[in-house]
């Protein structure tokens, strides 16, 4: 409706508010209930309460509640998702789930950088080589966003990383002081 392509919602073929709405059957692989369960417990009740909500807004600013949705997967108040995190994901955190990764506790590259400047107290070279590698596996941010931290380009952080890696593999004493980096932020089950 906004650009022109309907004159009325119910119109839009591609659109699910006639199944939401009760003025089609819902196809069977899209389930209403949840949805519908927020507006009334019967559904003839729900579905009118819901299309007045809908038309209700229609040509009218307004926030979208998903602009306060938690890593795509909760919506609800912050102290909400603080229980959550902490009652169940915390602690079980892995990086190969994309939505739990906005759960993960990270450390700040400031934070990164202060440790290994202390662990590399001697060595200035190996410090900013080593808060580029960790940075760039643990801090959640993007290449561009370590580029401008570190003065390179965002294709010279992965190069480094990547070299910094091999370097570990074969240089125990190194491996180790990093290590005890990844132990004060318990970056071992990341």
């Amino acid at each position: 409706m906004r650009v022109g392509i309907v004159e009325r919602l119910e119109q839009y073929r591609r659109s699910s508010y006639t199944s939401y709405t009760g003025q089609s059957k819902s196809p069977e692989w899209q389930k209403t209930g949840f949805i519908l369960g927020c507006f009334a417990k019967k559904t003839v009740d729900a579905n009118k309460k819901y299309r007045t909500f809908v038309e209700d807004r229609l040509g009218k600013e307004y926030e979208s509640p998903l602009t306060r949705a938690i890593a795509t997967s909760i919506l609800e108040r912050a102290a909400f998702v603080e229980e959550i995190t902490t009652s169940y994901i915390q602690g079980k955190e892995d990086g190969n789930i994309p939505a739990l990764r906005h759960f993960i506790s990270r450390p700040t590259p400031e934070e990164i950088m202060k440790e290994t400047k202390a662990e590399f107290a001697d060595d200035e070279r190996q410090a900013r080589r080593a808060s580029i590698h960790l940075c760039h596996k643990y801090s959640g941010m993007r290449l561009w966003e370590i580029g401008e931290r570190f003065n390179v380009r965002d294709t010279a952080i992965s190069e480094a990383s990547r070299r910094f890696a091999r370097e570990l593999e074969m240089d125990g004493k190194l491996r180790g002081m990093v290590e005890r980096i990844k132990g004060k932020f318990k970056l071992w089950r990341m």
